[in-house]
C-alpha cells in the first residue's frame, strides 16, 4: 500500500484499503498516514485533511505524524494558512506540534525567503518548549545571514548553547 502511494497510484492504494475492510482488517494510523502523503503526491492536499476525518469515523485517530503529513501537502501546495489550521487542529484535539511539523513550515518560510515568518515560528516552539532540532536552527541561520540579521543570529545562538538544542 505504501509503494502506490509512493508511486503515486492511489486507485491501487485504496484498492488495498477496500480489501483490508472486506477482510475485516482495520487500516491503521500508519496506512492511513501512506494515504495522506500519496494524495499530497498527486496534489490532493484537500482529499488528505478529509482523511483526517475518515481515520476518525473508523476509530483510529491521527497522531501527529498523520498531521505532520498533511500539514507538508499544504506547504507543497502553498497554502500556508491552511497548513497553520492543522497545526491548531493538532493542538486542540491534544497533539504537539513536534520539530518536524516546525520543520516543515520553517523549510517553506525559508524558500519563500521570509524571515518574518520563520522567526515567528521558531518564537512560537520557543514559546511552547518544543526544541528545534540541527534542521529547525540550519533553514533559520541561513536566513538569518540572508538578511544579515547578526543580533536575531545572536539570540538564536545563545537559545541553542542555553537549551542545549541544535549541532554544535
Amino acid at each position: 500500500m505504501d509503494v502506490y502511494c509512493k508511486t503515486r497510484e492511489m486507485d491501487k492504494a485504496y484498492r488495498v484499503v477496500e480489501e483490508m475492510r472486506e477482510r475485516d482488517i482495520s487500516p491503521d494510523v500508519i496506512t492511513y498516514t501512506s494515504l495522506i502523503g500519496g494524495l499530497g503526491l498527486v496534489g490532493q492536499p484537500d482529499k488528505a485533511r478529509d482523511v483526517l476525518e475518515e481515520m476518525r469515523e473508523y476509530g483510529c485517530y491521527p497522531d501527529v505524524a498523520a498531521y505532520n503529513a498533511a500539514i507538508r501537502n499544504f506547504c507543497i501546495a502553498k497554502r500556508i494558512g491552511d497548513a497553520y489550521g492543522l497545526m491548531n487542529e493538532m493542538v486542540k484535539k491534544g497533539l504537539s506540534p513536534n520539530a518536524t511539523t516546525y520543520n516543515i513550515l520553517l523549510r517553506t518560510f525559508y524558500w519563500w525567503n521570509d524571515l518574518i515568518s520563520s522567526w515567528n515560528l521558531y518564537l512560537r516552539m520557543r514559546e511552547t518548549g518544543c526544541l528545534p532540532n540541527t534542521q529547525s536552527c540550519m533553514f533559520l541561520i541561513r536566513l538569518l545571514r540572508r538578511h544579515e540579521k547578526v543580533e536575531m543570529a545572536l539570540e538564536l545562538w545563545n537559545d541553542m548553547v542555553e537549551m542545549g538544542f541544535g549541532s554544535y
